[in-house]
């Protein structure tokens, strides 16, 4: 028979959903695999996966007081995996996990992918009292959750700054190495730089869009995907008619517009929430055989080791137009830099380098907990 997993995600329109993905698309094959989402009845799903056709089961509590309440309840109506697999380390996913094996005696995978804490401040949150501390959707309880990583039976991170504090496996933002025999359109024919993500300030595009108005290049065009709703960066856009800031794409899309970019540019900047988080966009990108520019900011370097991408200091908008122009000038170096880029992704990011390590990971948890190796240092692929 074959073994249920659970997959527990906190939201149905964040782009956390796109991490309970990867787990789905590495496990699908194998197992059973089930989503189970926190979400209202009338939430839309988030827009890279709105044509995924995912149909993850929904369930909404609005207070901490009615989690306590039902939480025993929805857990065993809900969560019917023999594994329990937790995004981040939220009540609406890790609490109803562990709501879960209590009450189901099922063992918990709990994934870290960023580090949440950095993106709100605690005096936010005393300042909101005492709202934050009814609400289920509370940092504080993300807080709280952050200091009970320890409750679960293993952990999987995406990069070494997780490592480094919570141990575990080493699961990468994976993509199918199929991916590129999907495009369907060829290289703009002019010069075209292109972000796609989310807009957060860390992302550093604001940096972008002030590298780009020292760009030189004859007919260079920027296209930042994902950030329409960033009324600030629209503004700061529109100062250079060059500059097109554009909604988000599908993920079955995404090849048709990344086969159209001369190169693709992540400028994450220094802070703890970029040190800590491995771009999903930069796997895309390197899957693609795109030309990379980046910054020297956590695990990046290391992806792009082994002249798989140009990396520049963080927050220097001069040197980031300074290497954009050098590479929408140099085609063979764009082509060189994109073929290290895809080896480099086949080796240590595509589904096949990661599933073998998830899928063992799970069958040892299946077997028993004691068998997954626990919260162990983090064992990285060989050539990281």
């Amino acid at each position: 028979m074959t073994a249920r997993i659970s997959i527990l995600c906190h939201t149905l329109s964040g782009n956390a959903l796109g991490r309970a993905w990867v787990f789905f698309e590495l496990l699908k094959d194998a197992f059973d695999v089930e989503l189970v989402v926190s979400a209202r009845p009338d939430a839309r799903i988030w827009r890279p996966l709105e044509r995924s056709g995912m149909q993850p089961r929904r369930w909404f509590v609005r207070t901490l007081p009615g989690f306590r309440w039902r939480a025993p309840e929805l857990a065993r109506e809900l969560v019917t995996g023999d594994l329990i697999i937790a995004i981040k380390p939220r009540l609406h996913s890790f609490g109803l996990a562990l709501a879960a094996k209590q009450v189901r005696e099922r063992p918990v995978l709990l994934d870290i992918d960023d580090w949440e804490l950095g993106f709100f401040s605690p005096w936010a949150d005393a300042a909101l009292a005492p709202f934050s501390w009814v609400s289920a959707a509370s940092n504080v309880y993300t807080r709280w959750y952050f200091t009970r990583t320890h409750l679960a039976d293993a952990i999987t991170v995406t990069s070494t700054y997780l490592a480094e504090r919570f141990g575990g496996t080493w699961v990468p933002h994976a993509r199918s190495e199929d991916r590129q025999r999907k495009v369907s359109t060829g290289l703009s024919p002019h010069p075209l730089v292109m972000f796609v993500g989310t807009p957060r300030r860390h992302k550093g595009l604001a940096d972008l869009v002030q590298a780009f108005r020292g760009v030189r290049t004859k007919g260079a065009e920027l296209r930042i995907i994902g950030a329409d709703r960033d009324r600030r960066l629209v503004a700061m856009a529109a100062a250079d008619p060059r500059i097109v800031v554009e909604p988000s794409v599908s993920i079955d899309s995404m090849p048709e517009h990344l086969s159209q970019a001369w190169l693709v540019v992540i400028p994450q900047r220094d802070e703890a929430p970029s040190r800590a988080q491995l771009p999903a966009k930069l796997m895309d990108a390197m899957a693609y055989g795109k030309a990379i520019v980046s910054t020297d900011v956590g695990d990046i370097p290391r992806w792009l080791a082994g002249d798989a991408g140009v990396v520049v200091p963080p927050a220097d908008p001069a040197r980031l137009g300074a290497a954009i122009d050098e590479l929408l000038g140099d085609g063979a170096l764009r082509a060189r830099l994109g073929e290290n880029a895809r080896q480099r992704f086949a080796e240590l990011g595509s589904d096949r380098a990661v599933r073998p390590r998830l899928r063992a990971l799970v069958e040892g948890l299946l077997s028993g907990p004691s068998s997954a190796g626990g919260n162990a240092p983090l064992a990285l692929a060989p050539g990281f």
